[in-house]
């Protein structure tokens, strides 16, 4: 299931498959819903893009 998610990341979730990787790392289950995943790549591009901007602060 996370395989075909994965290969269908752009169509599914609108991101490339690396986002999938990321978002999921930590995830130790090997079957996850859609619903699911949209929550955790949704939480990853959220924390991604507060560190990014606390870095812009810092070196601004």
């Amino acid at each position: 299931m996370i395989d075909e998610l994965r290969a269908q990341s752009r169509k599914v979730f609108g991101v490339r498959a690396e986002i999938v990787d990321g978002a999921l790392f930590e995830y130790t289950g090997d079957k996850i819903t859609k619903t699911d995943a949209k929550a955790l790549i949704t939480k990853f591009l959220r924390e991604k893009a507060e560190k990014e901007e606390k870095e812009v602060k810092n070196n601004g």
